[in-house]
């Protein structure tokens, strides 16, 4: 799930982001009379729910490096059980979240709707 989330959800979002930011500059230098609101509270949200799932995946990391670093499996397997995969729940909570606002060309993974219907 790190990987996925440093390799290939963050970068998608973040080429989202920047074609976002580059839609609103462009309408501004055309005119200033052109509203960039949609872009701007898109930008907003997808920029502080990023800030978050970066920070989610750095704690799932160091949770994940902590457990396997133990030695003892009954401990290691409540930890897994109690502390990583609250991270990970975490961590996808935030992913479902962006998925739903970020376009669909550069989400990395299908969708459910892809997943059901798209034999």
């Amino acid at each position: 799930m790190v990987d996925m989330a440093n390799k290939e959800i963050t970068p998608a979002v973040s080429a989202y982001v920047r074609e976002l930011t580059d839609a609103a500059l462009a309408k501004k230098a055309l005119s200033e009379h052109i509203p960039v609101n949609v872009e701007l509270n898109l930008i907003q949200s997808l920029a502080e729910q990023q800030e978050q799932f970066v920070a989610l995946t750095a704690e799932l990391e160091q949770e994940t490096a902590a457990a396997a670093a133990m030695e003892d499996n009954l401990e290691k397997a409540f930890v897994y059980r109690n502390r990583v995969f609250a991270k990970m729940e975490a961590l996808r909570g935030v992913a479902d979240s962006m998925e739903a606002q970020t376009a669909a060309e550069y989400w990395p993974y299908p969708s459910y709707t892809d997943l059901l219907f798209g034999v």
